[in-house]
């Protein structure tokens, strides 16, 4: 698999001879092998690289940039550099961030260089105290420019930003504290205003639509609509954070609410600010919590799923984290906080201990809490280690229960031209068995990561 953006780094200097000095490997967390709700790329992604740092900016730029409270996040696989007929280059996708405190946009022109925006007086889209960011394959790219109550409205040519247009700066469509960002495939527009307590809907030539109100001060914002191409199923609606960043509702494009979380109100959560919010494949809701140093999930009726990160320095460890950004495909996601940005992968893990019973002879019931929806295979192994029964099954997040008659007979094709052959397994004698559970998510980490657990298991009596 290739390179992704943040994570370019190491591939130009290689191009460059400089090698790898200059770079440090991340050395793993141990709190990543029992907080597995994200996961970091291995080294042959990545070549170990997995944090974005202010010296790896200041390098690149050659000390033009720094890292200045980073807020929003977009990720977007562009139609101009994708090749169809080429598999391993789907994955790389453009990622934008705003820097607020330097008023610009950080970008990748390409996978070995950087782009920057708003680094010269005489650009026509200069921006003050930008929030979010917004982008689509075509190249377009909206960003909510907080200190002149505008978007602004930019197209990706050759990796290069050029300014388009402003939207909404007078009549029913004008912005007082435009934040949070979307665009969706199907051309709509939302932002976040927290001046005027709405979301305001627009078209991607700037027309106002309309606006849906009774909010508190919006800030974070995510969407979806029925042209969005990698969503399961597909819907029509917004994810929104307001109230100080500690609300979380889901709308419809009609202002319905569907339903609604009091952020601050989890567990160990306290004083949240949640100030982006990003929407998976499967309809899950990402809220960055700032104040926490943690990603918060959430199902898509808002149940919490998971909770996720630290504070401080290093891989799991977030300083403010800000922005969020999921390449839905792949479940590619990438960090923003004040030191930089974190490169992650959606993976799977569980909320509490799994839940066995056995109600009849040959049958066993697995509970399960996932975060993700993934691929549970159950095994049952003999004291060699030998695995006597195998069984996979594909499991939604959130309480899931998996009940597997496993002396049942069962069809095994041997090869292509072959009728099924039935098996009939030999019932397991009485006794002691381990039991083994593993999980993946069904994204690219599911390819390098899996959460293992075993336990012991008593057949006696069945």
């Amino acid at each position: 698999m290739p390179f992704t953006p943040i994570i370019m780094i190491p591939l130009l200097l290689v191009q460059l001879g400089i090698g790898f000095p200059f770079f440090k490997k991340d050395k793993a967390d141990s709190y990543e092998e029992d907080n597995s709700a994200w996961v970091y790329p291995p080294w042959e992604h990545t070549w170990g690289v997995v944090l974005a740092r202010e010296s790896h900016l200041n390098f690149f730029t050659l000390g033009k940039a720094t890292f200045d409270n980073p807020q929003g996040l977009a990720a977007v696989r562009l139609e101009a550099t994708n090749d169809p007929g080429k598999k391993s280059d789907d994955d790389e996708v453009t990622v934008y961030g705003i820097n607020t405190g330097e008023n610009s946009i950080i970008y990748n022109k390409s996978m070995h260089s950087i782009g920057l925006y708003g680094y010269k007086d005489d650009e026509k889209g200069f921006l003050e105290q930008p929030w979010d960011v917004a982008a689509l394959p075509n190249g377009l790219v909206f960003v909510t420019d907080s200190g002149h109550k505008r978007v602004v409205k930019f197209r990706n040519v050759d990796g290069r930003l050029n300014f388009i247009a402003e939207i909404s700066v007078e009549g029913d469509g004008a912005l007082v504290l435009p934040r949070g960002i979307v665009v969706t495939e199907g051309g709509y527009v939302l932002v976040a205003d927290a001046g005027a307590d709405r979301v305001g809907i627009y078209d991607t030539s700037g027309v106002f639509l309309r606006a849906i109100g009774g909010f508190d001060r919006p800030v974070g914002i995510a969407a979806l609509d029925s042209s969005s191409e990698y969503t399961r199923p597909r819907r029509t609606y917004f994810a929104v954070t307001d109230s100080g960043g500690q609300r979380l509702r889901r709308v419809n494009f009609a202002g319905k609410v569907l339903a609604e979380r009091d952020i601050s109100s989890i567990q160990g959560t306290g004083n949240t600010y949640g100030g982006h919010v990003e929407l998976d494949l499967y309809h899950n809701v990402i809220v960055s919590d700032s104040v926490n140093n943690r990603l918060i999930k959430f199902d898509d009726e808002l149940n919490l799923l998971s909770v996720w990160g630290q504070g401080g320095e290093g891989r799991t460890r977030f300083n403010g984290p800000t922005g969020i950004a999921i390449w839905r495909r792949f479940g590619q996601t990438f960090v923003a906080h004040q030191d930089g940005a974190h490169y992650l992968w959606v993976g799977v893990d569980i909320n509490m201990p799994p839940r066995l019973q056995f109600p009849r002879p040959g049958q066993l019931l697995v509970g399960l809490n996932l975060t993700e929806r993934a691929e549970v295979t159950l095994e049952i192994l003999g004291d060699d280690g030998e695995i006597l029964r195998e069984r996979s099954f594909y499991k939604n997040e959130g309480d899931q229960r998996i009940i597997w008659q496993y002396d049942k007979a069962y069809f095994v094709k041997p090869s292509k031209n072959e009728d099924p052959v039935i098996v009939q397994p030999v019932p397991l004698a009485p006794g002691e068995y381990q039991m083994r559970i593993r999980m993946c998510a069904t994204y690219s980490s599911r390819k390098a990561f899996e959460k293992v657990l075993e336990t012991t298991i008593n057949l006696t009596g069945m």
